[in-house]
């Protein structure tokens, strides 16, 4: 084998074999493979050098794995067996590894890997030797299994890492080709580097468990295996390629691949792990039922409320307190609450969610004022820390919070940067801080990079989370471009749908028979603001059309949806499923229906709700002039069904495409 040759053959083989067996017997090891190679025993210098190397590698190894310790420790033979596998497994690895990266193609196959493998018989030999005396010394046979088995935690494999991993692969291969060559081109010795890459990335992958969920309970305990996985991706490279000669790949084309992979692991390793940690381990809470499970069903008699003696008011307290913070927001307390009749023992001044979180159950029923001073856009679980808070409340307790709607951060804009720079910037940050949170498929990415602070939040979202957990909300202002507000626990368990976030909305509305329906809308209002409708209705009232006045809960594109009704077109499939007409009555929630006499209530559950109601037909202006336009409706289409369907589409049509009529 000519390519085996050593690079520089010694002049005069009979006196180099007399120097060098005058030397010390621990060459004895190395030289036994040398009759197999050359027919007789030489060392050549850079053979000698591979041996140096070896023995180094040998020693940092064991010292590395323990490996003595190990086997004075071996329950059995073959555990002690597995611990001198490893580490000559790793020898032989590692010594691949270096003979390629310094290009050592002098080095013979048959002499460095038959090396080895003498090296290992002689390691079990002597093992052998040692396990019997150990057996003898003890006096009894060491047992073969050590202590109980402890049950193996269950491994979850991260299918979606897996992809993106071997993404992160080719494009590792890819970025070391164009380091070496300057321009990526596919050719066949290419996609052979490529095809090795794989079979070892793969292979790495799950010998050290990369992909295992359980490991990313911490970022170094994430990434250790990523460490581990080059390692042997390095190594298992080296030795196929000193096995089988491939010494005209580029190297920095092969092992360049593996450092890059490991740097885009390190940053994808710790969003994954950030991820985990912050957006999908605990949730809160975001359903009717666990708020009622939480707060109870039953409605708290405010005015018996327990009350106590007021030995010292909090006025005083809260006024000193407060006057480092915001004197304004002491007198909008004082405005609205008595003050005198809160002990200052009652009241609890908080900077943070922090210490309300963490006080769970072992404070409950303790304050009759809370007030928490810290941004609700920074709290992570919102729904918690309102729960938690009407857990320590007193029955008619109140809560004073603070917030920045999306009003106020745009006003934040406008005051810090010219108009147009403020709009640009305010759209980034909606679509960052509002969008992200609510998307299905970003929000745990958001919250894993944000741990959920500096959201953007509209007022309507921060009422309607107070009343989703048993609160009603008492006054609101802005004050220095602060949103703050007071809410009263009450305790009422909502009877409301679940809260929605996406852009399709199911609502709970009132079908044929009275019963309850479900209809699909695209979404036009702040999340939560199916809570606030009698909010709304009691400072408000209905304005002309019957719609809510001065109703806040909709949004700028959510007015534009409805100009052009794109908002209830998904109601086309509740059209297909049965749940509605063309032409009928509007379906309306049970908040909007309480509005209406028992006699309408009990006429309109004998027909369906439809797409196109008779609104568009009539075109009432009030709340009595809707009702009585429905019920014509309702009683014409008992009689003629058919012919009253007919007649009020197309009045409708016309209303619609000629006179502009609009539902907002």
């Amino acid at each position: 084998d000519p390519s085996s040759a050593p690079l520089s053959p010694p002049a005069n083989r009979s006196e180099n074999r007399s120097v060098y067996q005058s030397r010390s017997r621990g060459w004895v090891i190395f030289t036994l493979p040398q009759p197999l190679q050359v027919g007789q025993f030489s060392v050549t210098t850079i053979n000698r050098n591979m041996f140096l190397l070896m023995i180094a590698i040998w020693v940092v190894v064991s010292l590395w794995y323990r490996k003595w310790r190990a086997l004075r420790a071996a329950p059995s033979f073959f555990a002690g067996m597995a611990a001198i596998n490893k580490s000559s497994l790793f020898l032989i690895a590692i010594l691949s590894f270096f003979i390629v990266a310094f290009h050592w193609i002098g080095v013979s196959r048959i002499l460095a890997y038959g090396t080895c493998v003498v090296f290992y018989v002689v390691q079990v030999l002597a093992y052998a030797v040692f396990y019997v005396a150990r057996k003898r010394r003890n006096g009894k046979v060491v047992e073969e299994e050590a202590g109980r088995a402890v049950p193996a935690k269950k491994r979850a494999f991260a299918v979606n890492l897996f992809v993106v991993d071997y993404v992160l692969l080719v494009g590792a291969f890819a970025a070391s080709v164009w380091l070496k060559r300057g321009y990526i081109a596919v050719s066949d010795d290419k996609l052979d580097i490529l095809v090795i890459l794989t079979v070892l990335w793969f292979v790495s992958s799950l010998l050290t468990r990369k992909f295992d969920k359980n490991n990313f309970t911490s970022y170094y305990r994430a990434v250790a295996p990523c460490v581990k996985a080059a390692l042997l991706m390095a190594t298992g490279l080296a030795v196929i390629l000193f096995g089988l000669r491939l010494f005209y790949f580029s190297r920095l084309m092969i092992f360049g691949a593996i450092p890059l992979l490991l740097g885009f692991e390190m940053v994808i390793f710790f969003l994954y792990q950030r991820y985990r940690s912050y957006g999908g381990n605990i949730r809160d809470i975001e359903n009717v039922e666990q708020v009622r499970e939480v707060i109870g069903r039953e409605q708290r008699d405010l005015g018996a409320a327990g009350e106590t003696a007021v030995r010292v008011p909090v006025g005083e307290k809260l006024e000193n307190a407060l006057d480092f913070i915001d004197p304004a927001l002491f007198a909008f307390i004082g405005e609205l609450l008595d003050l005198d009749g809160i002990d200052r023992d009652e009241c609890g001044l908080f900077i943070d969610d922090g210490r309300i979180m963490a006080a769970g159950s072992g404070t409950e029923n303790r304050y009759r004022l809370m007030v928490n001073i810290q941004k609700i856009n920074d709290i992570r679980w919102m729904n918690q820390y309102l729960l938690a808070v009407h857990a320590q409340l007193k029955s008619g307790g109140y809560l004073v919070g603070m917030g920045q709607t999306t009003d106020g951060r745009m006003d934040l804009f406008r005051a810090r940067f010219p108009r147009r720079m403020a709009g640009i910037l305010y759209v980034f940050d909606f679509m960052w801080n509002r969008m992200m949170p609510k998307l299905p498929f970003t929000k745990k990415i958001y919250f894993a990079l944000t741990k959920g602070r500096n959201r953007l939040i509209s007022r309507a979202e921060i009422l309607g989370r107070l009343y989703f957990c048993g609160f009603r909300a008492v006054a609101e202002r802005v004050i220095d471009g602060r949103y703050y507000f007071i809410a009263q626990e009450v305790k009422t368990p909502s009877r409301n749908p679940n809260p929605t976030y996406g852009p399709l909305v199911l609502l709970k509305r009132t079908g044929a028979g009275n019963r309850p329906i479900t209809v699909y809308k695209f979404r036009t209002m702040h999340p939560y603001s199916e809570y606030l409708q009698d909010y709304i209705y009691e400072r408000n009232l209905l304005e002309e059309g019957g719609k809510f006045k001065d109703d806040f809960r909709v949004t700028e594109w959510g007015r534009f949806m409805r100009r052009l009704w794109l908002d209830e077109l998904p109601m086309f499939y509740n059209w297909f499923k049965g749940d509605l007409q063309l032409v009928g009555v509007r379906p309306l929630s049970r908040q909007y229906l309480g509005l209406y006499t028992d006699e309408l209530r009990e006429l309109r559950g004998r027909v369906k709700p439809g797409l196109v109601p008779p609104f568009y037909a009539d075109m009432p202006a009030t709340l009595e002039e809707i009702m009585a336009s429905e019920e014509r409706y309702i009683r014409a289409y008992l009689a003629r069904p058919f012919a009253t369907q007919w007649r009020y589409f197309w009045k409708s049509f016309y209303n619609i495409f000629f006179k502009k009529a609009r539902s907002a």
